[in-house]
């Protein structure tokens, strides 16, 4: 069985003790059905056990349904799971493509070119997504990778505003790193 709720999990435990217990009644009254010594008592004892044996039925069937139910919920996150999770695999594609589309401009000298390139990026792409830990890494680092495998080489990344040398006005006009 799925693992649910605690609410579920103790109906489930008071149906199940339910139908036992509306079980052993029917089973009463079907000995003592069985020895009625007058047709009256015998209809009294019918009656009583047809009862007893609908609330097993509706006990047995609710059990199910909350079985049913249980599943159904639990197909349904594992399905949202798996939208969510090729959302985000997509996600990362565009921004892979991106990157790498990006570098194709700058390597292609004509568009004809870019368009063979992404051509090919597509195809690797997937098949890198099938080949590989996807999710794993960032897009910098798969795009790289991808670029490298096309053939591309990829322009260092720009170094951030803090870590770039600082400009000093150099005597005689012009601009130099500050050595200070």
């Amino acid at each position: 069985m799925v693992a649910s709720d605690p609410m579920t999990e103790r109906q489930g435990r008071m149906l199940g003790r339910l139908a036992e217990i509306n079980l052993s009644a029917a089973e009463i009254l079907h000995g003592r059905l069985v020895v009625a010594q007058s047709d009256e008592a015998a209809r009294d004892l019918a009656l009583a056990l047809q009862r007893v044996s609908r609330s097993v039925r509706q006990t047995l069937l609710m059990e199910a349904k909350l079985a049913r139910d249980a599943r159904a919920e639990a197909r349904a996150d594992a399905a949202h799971a798996e939208k969510a999770r090729g959302a985000e695999a997509e996600a990362r594609k565009a921004s892979v493509r991106q990157a790498v589309g990006q570098v194709a401009m700058e390597a292609c000298e004509t568009l004809d070119a870019v368009d063979d390139l992404l051509t090919d990026l597509d195809e690797h792409l997937e098949l890198y997504v099938a080949c590989h830990d996807f999710e794993a890494g960032g897009v910098e680092g798969l795009a790289a990778a991808i670029c490298k495998d096309l053939g591309l080489e990829p322009k260092p990344a720009r170094p951030a505003a803090d870590e770039r040398p600082k400009l000093v006005q150099a005597p005689g006009g012009g601009w130099a790193p500050d050595s200070s």
